[in-house]
């Protein structure tokens, strides 16, 4: 029954991907209505797509809102991708992720968060006090755009404890977090637990 499941779902993993092909190949193989409206909506509708937000990434029900947000993408970044890899670089698809790519305006998704009056610096105090942190760790949680990620981690271990454990995934955390930016503690909480079941090393990114 396992066996039969793992199949049919390399089935619908195939038949998707076949599909996200065939669509890329009709794209680009109409550069008179893709790429002349590209150029075009770049050029005259720039507000609009700015403000206008398109699913990037299969968003898994696990997730929190919070991340739902950090996997959709805005249409005029959207529409860059599709017109560099598409048609310049004649790529067969698009990358993976769009976060940390040049053409993207990468403000667009700063996680937004208003920390309380003495809140960023207590909680920074707290991480420094209670971890053992690396260089590129400090220089992360005094970042005031990832407020909100500190604070997640401060929260964590007020909840749960300052064990050995709990210590060693926040650490983690961060280093992921340094990374890869877009997702969130409550996520990765999952994700380290996982790997340590599966006897995965707690430094391996999953």
């Amino acid at each position: 029954m396992g066996l039969r499941k793992v199949r049919n779902n390399t089935q619908k993993r195939d038949s998707v991907l076949l599909l996200y092909k065939n669509q890329s190949n009709k794209i680009k193989n109409s550069p008179e209505i893709y790429l002349n409206y590209i150029n075009y909506a770049l050029k005259n509708k720039k507000t609009q797509l700015s403000n206008e937000s398109s699913p990037y990434k299969y968003i898994s029900g696990l997730l929190s809102t919070y991340d739902k947000n950090s996997h959709f993408i805005k249409e005029i970044d959207l529409y860059r991708l599709i017109k560099y890899y598409l048609f310049k670089r004649n790529d067969e698809l698009l990358p993976e992720s769009f976060r940390g790519l040049p053409m993207v305006e990468e403000k667009n998704y700063i996680k937004q968060y208003t920390p309380k009056c003495g809140e960023r610096r207590a909680t920074i105090k707290f991480l420094k006090k209670n971890l053992s942190l690396t260089s590129a760790q400090l220089k992360f949680i005094k970042n005031r755009y990832n407020i909100k990620d500190i604070t997640d981690m401060k929260k964590y271990l007020n909840e749960n404890g300052l064990s050995s454990e709990n210590k060693e995934f926040i650490e983690w955390a961060i280093d992921y977090l340094i990374k890869r930016s877009w997702v969130s503690v409550g996520w990765l909480e999952n994700v380290y637990k996982t790997g340590r079941q599966n006897n995965i090393p707690s430094d391996r990114e999953p």
